[in-house]
């Protein structure tokens, strides 16, 4: 590699030093005269100066970068709190035999004696509860009635699952102004108990400490959670079967005859509860007269399934009498798919 020095004219260079370096003209003045009182040096002067200047500008630009990278502390480093342990408070209930804890700094309030029907219920809220009804986090009532007259209307979801080391049913619903209401029913002896909160909460995490404290005493800890068994119906006369959950416990069978004028009767089974005894019908016929009725107009049952001698039909009632009802017509397309042919 070759470097090939040039000769500048020194008017150029003086210029050029000048205004690259930002030298004041009292300076410049200086260093002009001192060059031409050396001018057999020029170039080594000129060099010196030059790459001095260069070693000066570079330190200079290196300490502006470095005072404005600088920032103050308080702009450069983030402090991470760790979120505040809560306080609680416990409340427990000798006759009902539960306990749970809630924030200290909360309200509790509890309702006198109320009837028979519903022996107890709390209020927690985050405010002093004036009307429980609109400033309530979390309610818990204790009743005397079955899990399924709880289902409420406008149910989203529902599922089986252990809470407090119980069996328990979370549902998800739509409540009375569209807002969103989760519902833990727990049976216990002859009550079942409701607590109800709003998933949505800004105070959700108090509410998950509630809800996570929550015990049944005189329980053993260690006792293995049953799980609710299905229940299975028989038809020995047609042969088949029809798997129920346990909410259909207390369903009741109706045997019917079903008119079809000019394409004869056939025998059928109605399947309900003593409110209403006919949600969903299995319906058996002839060969023969299921593929008329295939061929006619209007309203007839969806196929099911068929053995050698029989076909199966079933249909669903239209409307409800109750919330209960709904919530059990809800779980019917889940029992059909349990249809088995036993002949």
């Amino acid at each position: 590699m070759c470097i090939y020095l040039r000769r500048f004219p020194l008017v150029y260079l003086y210029s050029l030093i000048k205004s690259r370096l930002h030298i004041s003209d009292e300076i410049y003045s200086v260093i002009q005269k001192h060059m031409e009182q050396t001018k057999s040096s020029t170039v080594p002067v000129v060099l010196s100066i030059i790459i001095t200047a260069v070693v000066v500008g570079g330190l200079v630009y290196w300490w502006q970068t470095n005072q404005e990278s600088k920032l103050p502390t308080d702009q450069n480093v983030t402090e991470q709190t760790k979120p505040a342990k809560v306080t609680t408070k416990t409340y427990s209930s000798s006759e009902f035999n539960y306990s749970f804890q809630y924030p200290e700094d909360w309200f509790l309030t509890k309702s006198p004696k109320l009837d028979k029907a519903q022996p107890e219920a709390v209020w927690i809220s985050k405010k002093e509860i004036t009307n429980a009804e609109q400033n309530t986090e979390l309610m818990i009532t204790i009743n005397r009635s079955s899990l399924e007259d709880n289902i409420r209307k406008n149910l989203i979801s529902r599922e089986n699952i252990t809470f407090a080391g119980q069996s328990a049913t979370k549902i998800n619903f739509t409540g009375d102004f569209g807002s969103p209401v989760v519902s833990i029913l727990i049976p216990q002896n002859d009550y079942t108990f409701l607590i109800s909160y709003d998933p949505a909460d800004q105070n959700y995490t108090n509410i998950e400490t509630i809800l996570n404290s929550f015990s049944f005493q005189n329980q053993n800890t260690n006792q293995q959670v049953t799980q609710p068994q299905d229940i299975v119906y028989t038809n020995s006369t047609y042969g088949f079967t029809l798997t129920f959950p346990q909410t259909w416990k207390d369903y009741t069978t109706k045997s019917r005859t079903i008119d079809w004028g000019t394409l004869g009767t056939n025998d059928s089974i109605d399947f309900g509860f003593s409110v209403q005894d006919s949600l969903f019908n299995i319906s058996v016929h002839s060969k023969s007269q299921w593929q008329k009725l295939e061929s006619e107009e209007g309203p007839t049952p969806t196929y099911l399934g068929e053995n050698s001698k029989y076909v199966f039909g079933y249909a669903i009632a239209q409307d409800a009498v109750n919330n209960t009802m709904v919530a059990r017509m809800a779980e019917i397309q889940e029992i059909i798919k349990t249809f088995g042919l036993t002949k």
